[in-house]
């Protein structure tokens, strides 16, 4: 009964604002999963609401499912959402014709969903570091934060997502050096596609490219997994580590860089299908 009342405190923030017409307010559970009274998905992607994120989402600790994308969402994330210890999948972004418009850092609390496997925080306008807590998302599988205006360096204990398949980054104003870490993504379950994706682009990344991200477990040469790796557009210097050669890339973007020396011929492995593709 306790997560039907806070349904209803979340129907009456979101009812106070005239803009938001497309939910059906005579019966604010047709949008939610719920069971036994407890309430364990909330749909509520795509509505047109628009105002803040209510907090009273926090007292919802039932909550395996939540999707509030493409919406008109504005101010803070609320640290309140930590207290959803049984999420699993948390959506909060765009896509590219997305609305929210989500600012302020991203609370550390987040580093408290354990559960989660899926949490996509692109397309707003957060700001500040990456919480390294969110380090200890150990089941995470996709992490999305592109397209924002986060700063300063990617956090080691990210090294420890290690079913970790996809990690977007990208057009954001990260400075510092790439992780060894990230190297130990392991892709082998391919729920996100058919291997790895790691894109760092369009950030202010700098140093060598770590030689530990050919140990990236997206399979080797023949098999069905592949990984995509883009880290154009930052200000990467030194060579091309040889031995990403051994991976089986589908898809290498290290334009936009200072790189020097030569390509390595082990991109050119017969058996890898980036030689079919165009290297950039």
């Amino acid at each position: 009964m306790a997560d039907c009342i806070a349904l209803v405190a979340i129907r009456n923030h979101f009812k106070s604002n005239p803009a938001n017409i497309d939910l059906d307010w005579n019966t604010p559970w047709k949008n939610a999963i719920i069971i036994e009274d407890r309430v364990e998905e909330l749909y509520l992607h795509s509505k047109r609401m628009s105002g803040p994120i209510p907090s009273e989402l926090g007292k919802l600790t039932n909550l395996e499912y939540l999707d509030l994308s493409k919406n008109n969402l504005s101010g803070p994330i609320p640290s309140e959402l930590g207290k959803l210890t049984n999420l699993e999948y948390l959506n909060l972004g765009n896509t590219y014709r997305g609305n929210n418009d989500l600012s302020g850092p991203i609370p550390s609390e987040l580093g408290k969903l354990t559960n989660l496997e899926y949490l996509n925080l692109s397309f707003k306008n957060l700001s500040g570091p990456i919480p390294s807590e969110l380090g200890k998302l150990t089941n995470l599988e996709y992490l999305n934060l592109s397209v924002n205006d986060l700063s300063g360096v990617i956090p080691n204990r990210l090294g420890k997502l290690t079913n970790l398949e996809y990690l977007d980054f990208s057009y954001n104003d990260l400075s510092g050096m790439i992780p060894n870490q990230l190297g130990k993504l392991d892709c082998h379950r391919g729920g996100y596609g058919d291997g790895c994706n790691l894109d760092l682009s369009h950030n202010q990344l700098s140093g060598t490219i770590p030689a530990q991200l050919s140990e990236l477990n997206c399979g080797f040469h023949g098999s069905t997994r592949e990984c995509n790796l883009d880290l154009s557009h930052n200000q990467l210097s030194g060579t091309i580590p040889a031995h990403l050669g051994d991976l089986n890339l589908n898809y290498l973007d290290l334009s936009h860089n200072q790189l020097s020396g030569n390509i390595p011929s082990e991109l050119g492995n017969p058996k890898s299908p980036l030689l079919q593709r165009r290297v950039r």
